[in-house]
C-alpha cells in the first residue's frame, strides 16, 4: 500500500493510468489509496509537524523590530537621499534616516544643499541659459 501511495503522489496522474500500473479498476485502487492516507495522516502530522506556539517569539515589539524597512518598496535597508550631477558623478549623500522617514521629509532636511548648488558660480557666467525660465530664475 506504501509504495502504491507513494506511487500515486509522485506520478499525480489520473486515475485510469495509475490504476492500470497495478492491474486494478480505477474506483478501487481510488478509494484504496485515499483510505491509506486518512489512515497515514495523523501520523505523519503526529511524527513531523511541532505545534510552534511562542517558541519563536520576537524578542522586542514588532514596531521596534521594523526599524530599516521601506513598505514602500519591501525591502530592508538603509534610507538615504543622494544628489547626483549631470555627469553622473555623486555630489553628496545625506546620513541614513532611521525609521519610517519619508523622502519629502529627506528632502527638507536637505534643502540647504540643494539651494546652495542650484546658484550660478562665477564659473557658471559663460553658461548659456536660453530656456522659458531663465527671466523667472537668473541666477540658477
Amino acid at each position: 500500500m506504501l509504495f502504491m501511495t507513494l506511487v500515486t503522489l509522485k506520478h499525480a496522474g489520473t486515475w485510469d493510468i495509475l490504476s492500470a500500473s497495478f492491474d486494478e479498476g480505477a474506483a478501487t485502487f481510488s478509494n484504496r489509496i485515499n483510505q491509506f492516507i486518512r489512515v497515514l495522516h495523523p501520523y505523519l502530522v503526529r511524527k513531523y509537524i511541532d505545534e510552534q506556539g511562542m517558541k519563536t517569539a520576537p524578542a522586542v515589539s514588532f514596531g521596534e523590530k521594523k526599524t530599516y524597512f521601506s513598505k514602500k518598496h519591501g525591502l530592508y535597508g538603509h534610507k538615504v537621499e543622494g544628489s547626483v550631477a549631470p555627469n553622473d558623478l555623486a555630489i553628496n549623500v545625506t546620513n541614513c534616516a532611521v525609521g519610517s522617514t519619508s523622502d519629502f521629509e529627506m528632502f527638507k532636511a536637505n534643502l540647504g544643499f540643494h539651494s546652495t548648488h542650484l546658484e550660478k558660480q562665477p564659473s557658471d557666467t559663460n553658461v548659456s541659459a536660453n530656456d522659458a525660465l531663465r527671466d523667472k530664475f537668473p541666477s540658477q
